[in-house]
C-alpha cells in the first residue's frame, strides 16, 4: 500500500490539473478578498447600522465557504474520476497488478493519495478565507479546526463516490454520474432548508432522502454551524440566508457520512478485485 500511495502523490504533484487549480483558486482569493475589502463597512457606527453590518459579512463569509466548498468538490472530482478506468484503458494497470501487490491495496493506496492531496487543496482554500476575513474585516471566525475537517470532509465524500464509480464505469461517464449526484445533493439540501423556512414537511423529506444518496450539502451546513456558533458576533445568524441552516444536522448524520465514505472504498475495493483487466 506505501508504495502505491507514494506513486499517487508523485503522480498527481506531475498533473497540469493540480497547477491549473491553483492558480485559478488564487484569482478566486483574490476577487474574494477585493470583495471584502471594498464591502468593509467601517464607518457604520449605531446599533442598527452594526447589525445591517453583521448581516452583510455573515452573508460574505458564508457565500465564500460554499464557492470555496464547490472549488474542492469539482477538484476531487476530475482528479479522481480515472483514478482506476483510465489506467486500465491506457494498460498501465496490466503492468501494476502483475506486480506483488493486492488489488485491495491498490485501491486504499490510490484513495489515500488522493485523501492527502484534496486535504492539504482543503486546507489551503479554507484558511486563505479565514484570514482573508480576518485581514479585510477585522472578524476573528471561530471553528478555525473542526470547520477544516468538515470542510475537507466535502471532497473526501465525492472522491470516495469517483472511486467506486471509477471501477466499472468510463473515465466521462463517470465524471458526468458523479457531478450530476454532487448537484443533485446539493439542490436537495437547498429545497430542505426551504422546507424548514415554509414549515412543509413533503420537502423537508425530499431533502433528507437526498442528503442520504449525496451527503455533500449536510456537511457544508453543519460547517456553517459549527463556524456561525464559535463567533459570538455572528451566533445568531447562522439560520440566516440562502447558505445558512435552520436546522442543525443530527451528530448521526456525521457518523453516516463516514460510513458513507468508509462503505464506497469497501465497495470499488469489492468490484475491483472481481474485475477482469
Amino acid at each position: 500500500m506505501g508504495p502505491i500511495f507514494r506513486l499517487t502523490l508523485k503522480e498527481l504533484l506531475s498533473k497540469k490539473i493540480l497547477l491549473v487549480s491553483f492558480i485559478l483558486t488564487v484569482i478566486y482569493l483574490v476577487l474574494y478578498g477585493t470583495g471584502l475589502h471594498f464591502i468593509n463597512a467601517k464607518g457604520m457606527g449605531d446599533m442598527t447600522e452594526q447589525i445591517v453590518k453583521l448581516m452583510a459579512y455573515s452573508q460574505l463569509i458564508s457565500m465564500g465557504l460554499y464557492f470555496a466548498s464547490f472549488i474542492v468538490c469539482l477538484f476531487a472530482v476530475f482528479a479522481g474520476v480515472g483514478a482506476i478506468s483510465s489506467e486500465v484503458d491506457n494498460g498501465v494497470m496490466i503492468s501494476i497488478i502483475s506486480k506483488p501487490v493486492r488489488r485491495g491495496e491498490i485501491i486504499v493506496g490510490k484513495f489515500m493519495g488522493y485523501a492527502v492531496m484534496l486535504m492539504l487543496y482543503s486546507a489551503f482554500i479554507y484558511y486563505s478565507i479565514y484570514f482573508l476575513v480576518d485581514i479585510m474585516l477585522d472578524l476573528r471566525l471561530g471553528g478555525m479546526v473542526s470547520g477544516y475537517l468538515l470542510f475537507t470532509l466535502q471532497p473526501l465524500v465525492l472522491l470516495a463516490v469517483t472511486f467506486w464509480g471509477t471501477t466499472f464505469l468510463p473515465t466521462v461517464a463517470n465524471g458526468v454520474a458523479v457531478f450530476i449526484l454532487y448537484m443533485f445533493g446539493m439542490i436537495g439540501g437547498m429545497i430542505e432548508q426551504i422546507g424548514y423556512a415554509i414549515e412543509k414537511t413533503a420537502a423537508v423529506n425530499v431533502g433528507i432522502v437526498s442528503s442520504l444518496i449525496m451527503p455533500v450539502d449536510t456537511i457544508f451546513r453543519q460547517m456553517i454551524n459549527v463556524i456561525f456558533s464559535q463567533t459570538p458576533s455572528l451566533s445568531i445568524l447562522n439560520t440566516m440566508g440562502p447558505f445558512m441552516s435552520l436546522k442543525q444536522p443530527s451528530h448521526w448524520m456525521m457518523v453516516y457520512v463516514l460510513i458513507y465514505v468508509l462503505g464506497c472504498v469497501f465497495m470499488a475495493t469489492r468490484i475491483f478485485k472481481a474485475k477482469e483487466i
